[in-house]
């Protein structure tokens, strides 16, 4: 229900903005000339009310953001949010009098925050969420209940998750512009952002779990922080999102200055629907430990402010 009224509200978003431009469009022009020192003038003038600039244009823009992860999954639930950067080229080309076609290649940062449910009571239908982890390789591996005393593996009972995902983004985005009213012209923009993976990294708060055998309660260690924990083999490589924005622009000595607020939400987890690296275990029976996939699924979402420019 959510998506729907999401892209409900972007189509008429797009409707109703169209439909001021051409409404714009259709406004009649005067021009009156006395001299030529005037018509020169005017005619400067005219060409900046009529939008004509040069049909492909370079820019840079930079983007501080605050993102957090929405979550679907009911064994987890979002920690709250986390103040990331990106930076890109940006490659714009005039369609029309109002709107430009707008791309690019850029560095984004995403992230925020997961808590999860654990009960380390050790009865039957108690659960807790772990992961093995690989001291030397700083990073994850598979979870696999026979390699819990395996030399150099670690296993922890997860409780928060702070991810920090780096991606090359690509976007391709639909900038539709007012007239210049005053110094500015005024813009919205929908588009997608298509993300590959670079690197992943969490800071994990977790409890080291102390037992070689499944005891009753679980014998834990106290909560401590792992930091830049390589979780590479569980973010997805590719993901998408969509978006939208609005914000103005000012022309100064020849170069376009803008300014844009920004929401991205994400169309697919960025992280793997069933993992095999962190796993909900059962304890059966005293010595005895069962371990299922653990279901996760969120999807990105970030505020960010936009400050570029177009030469």
């Amino acid at each position: 229900m959510k998506s729907t009224i999401q892209t409900v509200s972007l189509v008429l978003t797009i409707f109703i903005f169209s439909t001021f431009l051409n409404g714009q469009e259709n406004q009649p022009t005067n021009e009156t000339s006395t001299v030529s020192s005037s018509n020169t003038t005017d005619s400067k003038k005219s060409s900046d009310d009529e939008g004509i600039y040069r049909h492909t244009r370079f820019g840079l823009r930079i983007n501080p953001s605050y993102n957090y992860l929405n979550v679907v999954s009911k064994t987890m639930e979002s920690g709250g949010g986390t103040f990331k950067f990106g930076a890109g080229l940006l490659i714009e080309t005039q369609l029309t009098k109002n709107v430009v076609f707008q791309t690019g290649i850029g560095v984004d940062v995403f992230g925020g925050k997961i808590t999860y449910s654990n009960d380390p009571s050790g009865l039957p239908d108690a659960y807790t969420n772990r992961y093995l982890y690989d001291g030397p390789e700083e990073a994850i591996v598979k979870y696999e209940v026979a390699d819990r005393s395996k030399t150099g593996y670690l296993e922890y009972m997860l409780l928060e998750r702070k991810y920090k995902m780096t991606y090359i983004t690509a976007p391709v985005n639909l900038r539709m512009k007012t007239n210049k009213i005053g110094d500015f012209k005024y813009f919205g923009q929908i588009g997608l952002d298509f993300q590959f993976r670079w690197s992943s990294y969490a800071n994990d708060r977790a409890q080291q779990i102390n037992d070689d055998v499944a005891t009753v309660p679980i014998e834990l260690g106290p909560a401590q922080d792992l930091t830049k924990v390589n979780i590479n083999n569980d973010v997805s490589f590719f993901n998408m999102m969509v978006n939208t924005g609005i914000g103005a622009e000012r022309e100064i000595g020849g170069v376009d200055l803008f300014v844009s607020l920004n929401y991205h939400f994400g169309v697919f987890s960025p992280v793997d629907k069933e993992t095999s690296y962190t796993k909900k275990v059962y304890q059966t029976a005293p010595g005895k430990l069962e371990a299922s996939q653990l279901k996760q699924e969120y999807r990105t979402r970030s505020f960010a402010l936009t400050i570029g420019f177009m030469f």
